[in-house]
C-alpha cells in the first residue's frame, strides 16, 4: 500500500509483481473488513471503520431479529447469544476507532435497538425507555466502553509487540494533529482522573488491568454525567430511578429465570417495568385517537391516571390477580417487612415489587434461593404482568398490541411518572 501525491499514476507506470505474479493497481482494497480507497484521507479511516460497523450490526440484527423477538426464548439465552454473537460484531476494530463517543453513537444506537428487541420494547418506544438501564439490567457494555477498553489494552501492550505499533508507542511522531498513540494516551488521562485507585503510571499496569479499570471508570463516569447529557426527558427519569431504587442489585432474576420457560414473557415484562418501557393498551390517544380519555380504559376511570403504580396497586380491572399476587408475597416475607411495605406511598411500594430497594427497606426473598423451595418473589410479579398483559390484549385487541407502526402502538408506561396527590399508602391486609 502506498501514500503519496499523484501516487496512482507514479504506480500505473511500471509493472509489479510479487513471486512472478502480477500485481494489480486498484483504487479500492478491501482489508480486514475496512475498505482502503484512493483520494480518501487516512486520518478519515477510524470514522469510516465506525461507519461500517454499523452497517454490519445492523445487518446481522436483521438476521437474528426472529430469535431475538421470540417471547418463548428466555432473556438470558438471548443475552449471551448477543454478547457471543453480535457484540464481536458491533466492536471489530474498536482498538482503532474506539475512545471516542461520538464515533461510537451510530454502533450504540444500533445496539439499543438490539436490546429493546430481545425484551419486547418497539422501536415506536424509543423515547420513553431508558437504554442505559436496560444495558445495565442486561449486563451489555456499551460501545463506547468496549471500544475504550480494547484501545487501552493494545496501547499497553504495543511496546512488546514485534509490528511498526512498537516504533510508533517508543518514537512517537511529533505532530499538531492528534495520532492513535497521542490519542490513546490523553484518553486514558481523560477518564483515569480522579479515578480512586488508578495510578498515575498506568503504563506499568497489565494490559488486562489497564482495560478493566478503564471500562470501570468510563461505566462510572456515565453515570455520574448522565444527567448533565441532552437526551430525553423521560429516559433521563427511568434511568435516575432505577439508580435510586437500586435495581442493578437484583438484576440476577434474569439468570435465575432462564430455566422457566412458562415465564419467558413475564421476565421480559419485569425488565421494562425496571427501566421504565412497560407497554399498555391504555391513554390509547396513541391509537390514532381511538379512544379520547386520557384516564384508564381499563378500569373504565377517566380520573385516574394509567401509570405504572396504577396498574400494579390500584386497577380495578386486576383486582384477583392482584389478589394472589399479594397473598404469596405476604408468605414469603416476614410479617415486619410485609407491615413496613402496606405503610409506604404507592410510589415506593411499586419500586420494591419491581425488586428496588426503598430506604433500607428491600424484599428478602424476591430472589431466588438455591437452597429455599418457596417461589422467589419476582417470579409471583411476573405472574402478575403476565395476566395483565393477556388482559390489555383482550381489551382493546391484540392485533393493536403487537403491532409495531408508528400510529399502532401502544403507551409507554413511565416509572418516572408522577403520580397523583389522591394517591395514598395502600392497606393490604388480605386476612379482613
Amino acid at each position: 500500500m502506498a501514500f503519496a501525491k499523484d501516487c496512482e499514476n507514479k504506480l500505473r507506470r511500471k509493472s509489479w509483481s510479487l513471486c512472478g505474479q502480477m500485481v494489480p493497481v486498484v483504487t479500492s482494497y478491501k482489508y480486514l473488513g475496512l475498505v482502503f480507497q484512493s483520494g480518501v484521507e487516512v486520518s478519515d479511516l477510524p470514522k469510516r471503520m465506525a461507519t461500517e460497523r454499523k452497517v454490519c450490526l445492523t445487518r446481522a440484527y436483521y438476521a437474528m431479529r426472529g430469535f431475538l423477538s421470540y417471547t418463548t426464548i428466555p432473556l438470558s439465552i438471548q443475552t449471551q447469544v448477543t454478547k457471543a454473537s453480535l457484540l464481536p460484531v458491533a466492536t471489530y476494530g474498536g482498538e482503532l476507532w474506539g475512545m471516542c463517543k461520538t464515533r461510537c453513537a451510530g454502533v450504540q444506537k444500533e445496539l439499543n435497538k438490539v436490546m429493546r428487541t430481545m425484551v419486547g420494547i418497539w422501536q415506536c418506544a424509543d423515547k420513553r425507555g431508558s437504554p442505559e438501564a436496560l444495558s445495565r439490567e442486561l449486563g451489555i457494555s456499551s460501545i463506547h466502553e468496549i471500544g475504550s477498553g480494547a484501545r487501552a489494552r493494545l496501547w499497553s501492550k504495543s511496546p512488546t509487540l514485534k509490528t511498526v505499533l512498537r516504533e510508533l508507542q517508543m518514537n512517537p511522531m511529533k505532530s499538531k494533529s492528534e495520532t492513535w498513540v497521542t490519542g490513546s494516551t490523553s484518553g486514558i488521562k481523560l477518564y483515569s482522573k480522579g479515578v480512586e485507585g488508578f495510578p498515575k503510571d498506568f503504563s506499568l499496569m497489565k494490559p488486562e488491568d489497564l482495560c478493566t479499570k478503564l471500562r470501570n471508570a468510563i461505566s462510572e463516569d456515565e453515570k455520574r454525567k448522565h444527567g448533565e447529557q441532552k437526551v430525553d426527558v423521560a429516559a433521563k427519569k427511568s434511568f435516575t430511578v432505577y439508580l435510586q431504587s437500586d435495581y442493578f442489585a437484583t438484576r440476577a432474576f434474569i439468570d435465575q429465570s432462564v430455566g422457566c420457560l412458562h415465564l419467558a414473557q413475564g421476565v421480559k415484562l419485569l425488565v421494562q417495568c425496571r427501566v421504565g418501557g412497560f407497554l399498555t393498551g391504555s391513554r390509547a390517544k396513541h391509537f390514532s385517537g381511538l379512544v379520547d380519555s386520557m384516564g384508564c380504559q381499563s378500569c373504565r376511570r377517566d380520573d385516574m391516571k394509567c401509570s405504572l403504580p396504577h396498574i400494579l396497586l390500584r386497577c380495578r380491572m386486576w383486582v384477583n390477580p392482584r389478589k394472589t399476587m399479594f397473598s404469596k408475597l405476604r408468605h414469603l416475607e416476614t410479617a415486619v417487612i410485609f407491615d413496613s411495605f402496606n405503610r409506604l406511598p404507592v410510589g415506593s411500594q411499586t419500586a420494591m415489587l419491581l425488586g428496588g430497594k426503598v430506604g433500607e427497606l428491600r424484599f428478602e426473598h424476591w430472589l431466588g434461593d438455591p437452597q429455599s423451595v418457596q417461589e422467589p418473589g419476582f417470579k409471583i410479579v411476573a405472574e402478575f404482568l403476565m395476566s395483565v398483559y393477556d388482559g390489555l390484549k383482550q381489551h382493546i385487541g391484540e392485533s393493536m398490541i403487537e403491532s409495531r407502526g408508528p400510529k399502532g402502538h401502544g403507551n409507554l408506561l413511565n416509572l418516572a411518572e408522577p403520580l397523583q396527590e389522591s394517591e395514598e399508602p395502600l392497606d393490604l391486609d388480605l386476612d379482613r
